[in-house]
């Protein structure tokens, strides 16, 4: 947990935009959709995301959402790849764009220095991480999870069992609970930041870096077990390495490999590339 009362000052005016967005019709919302770029900028459909955890159940995540990414002028060669896609805005709701280079901004200097933090305790040179992140594809994640019917009571998932691919993602606290941390010992905790904290998560990449002394934290978001008539907000911004950085612990288990590499086997293994 760190805290960050900015954080939670701007919050009720970025999920009033959110609600905006996500209250548009799916015709609407679905000219924003971008599947050749892997959904990653832009709108996400639901049911259209399968964790491993689930892909025996068939229960893609019920959750939708809309993704966004750092923003460089005049730089064509960014541009040829998925990782540096264009931002995508509604132009239905144009105080969208606003909120979230805003929310953008202040979580991005959390992860930041949470990052910094880990060089420290692993001995690196002061700017290894944020050298490593300089011009990376770090996502914004605005995220909508959708009230619980009545016959959909324990036939649908929230967010299934998974990690995330990146180094370190940071989340603010969402309009309701359901968030839910997997411990070192296998013991679910719920995953309540306190007030005016945000809360950090180790991702994939830092573990294959740090050949597993950094461990990724396994999470879901569990729906409730009732019907609802509100669903859930939230949103997580997820640190990336530079598609080129290689991540090379120097052990015969975790063989180099580009940031970038990374990235694509794992939105290949969740259905999205």
């Amino acid at each position: 947990f760190i805290r960050m009362p900015e954080v939670t000052s701007i919050l009720p005016r970025v999920f009033n935009e959110f609600k905006k967005v996500f209250n548009l019709s799916e015709t609407v919302k679905g000219k924003y959709a971008h599947p050749e770029i892997f959904y990653q900028r832009g709108w996400t459909p639901p049911f259209t995301e399968l964790a491993l955890a689930c892909r025996g159940r068939g229960l893609p995540d019920a959750k939708e959402n809309w993704f966004i990414g750092p923003e460089f002028e005049n730089d064509p060669t960014r541009l040829n790849s998925f990782n540096y896609a264009e931002n995508i805005w509604p132009e239905e709701v144009p105080d969208f764009k606003k909120v979230m280079r805003e929310l953008y901004g202040v979580l991005y200097s959390c992860g930041q220095e949470v990052l910094r933090g880990v060089g420290h305790y692993l001995g690196k040179s002061e700017g290894y991480f944020d050298e490593m992140i300089r011009g990376g594809p770090t996502l914004l994640r605005a995220l909508n999870y959708p009230p619980v019917k009545e016959d959909q009571v324990g036939k649908i998932v929230w967010g299934c069992q998974h990690t995330d691919i990146n180094l370190a993602t940071v989340l603010p606290a969402s309009t309701r609970e359901g968030l839910w941390i997997r411990r070192r010992d296998g013991k679910w905790m719920p995953g309540n930041a306190p007030e005016n904290c945000v809360i950090s998560q180790v991702g994939d990449m830092l573990q294959y870096l740090t050949a597993r002394e950094f461990i990724s934290a396994w999470h879901e978001v569990r729906a409730p077990n009732h019907p609802t008539t509100e669903g859930r907000l939230s949103a997580a911004i997820f640190i990336h390495a530079h598609p080129d950085f290689v991540f090379d612990p120097r052990n015969p288990r975790f063989p180099p490999i580009t940031a970038s590499e990374l990235l694509y086997k794992r939105l290949k293994a969740i259905g999205l590339a």
